[in-house]
């Protein structure tokens, strides 16, 4: 039979047991799981942005070389214009779909970087909390940085889709002739508006390789 001393004791610390201090409490259980998943998302979001970002330049690439290609002096009108639409409305999809991803990426940053700060008053230390801002701070300026280059390369890609609509009109209107005749030379220069394109898709591809070489996650 257990002592009336022990009971006593027992049920003295049941009472005590709400009251008492939880080390548990203290600790930032959420931020491993924010800190994990929150900057994942960012670098998937960006990854994701990245890749379709190339597939717009490839596929605006890819159409001005058909344009040269299969739809220039002396191709049949209608095939031509046929052929060119159809790689038009590709380029305007994917070119959606780049902007879309951009922007996502943005968002998810602004909440990582955004619940990050506020975190830091969480802090009771506040070399701590200095430290954090400094580690928050030096990142948001990468990211910034990479999304500057993913937007830099996007403003490229409308005066390309320009130059490729121009070249359907003038199809178009020639549909009725047997053969396409010679074209006048541009105002603007297809060449140098596809180098541009290609030359800042590249800068932004290599933004965000360096972005992910600065931050070690498990995506």
């Amino acid at each position: 039979m257990m002592h009336a001393r022990t009971i006593h004791a027992c049920l003295l610390l049941g009472l005590l047991a709400p009251t008492l201090p939880s080390c548990r409490s203290r600790e930032p259980a959420p931020f491993e799981t924010f800190t994990r998943n929150k900057l994942a998302a960012v670098v998937r979001g960006l990854e994701s942005a990245r890749d379709a970002q190339v597939l717009a330049r490839d596929q605006l690439v890819k159409t001005l070389d058909a344009i040269r290609r299969d739809a220039w002096t002396g191709a049949v009108p209608d095939d031509a214009y046929d052929l060119i639409r159809r790689m038009r409305s590709t380029c305007e999809s994917r070119s959606t779909s780049a902007h879309q991803r951009i922007r996502q990426a943005s968002l998810r940053g602004d909440e990582y970087f955004g619940q990050w700060s506020r975190e830091l008053e969480d802090y009771d230390d506040t070399d701590l909390r200095a430290s954090g801002r400094r580690a928050r701070n030096d990142l948001k300026a990468r990211f910034d940085e990479t999304i500057r280059a993913l937007k830099a390369a996007e403003a490229t890609i409308e005066p390309v889709l320009t130059v490729i609509d121009d070249q359907v009109l003038f199809i178009k209107h020639h549909r009725g002739q047997q053969a396409l005749p010679e074209r006048p030379t541009p105002t603007i220069d297809p060449p140098a508006q596809a180098d541009a394109l290609i030359n800042l898709t590249r800068l932004a591809e290599l933004q965000v390789d360096d972005f992910f070489d600065g931050v070690s996650i498990e995506k």
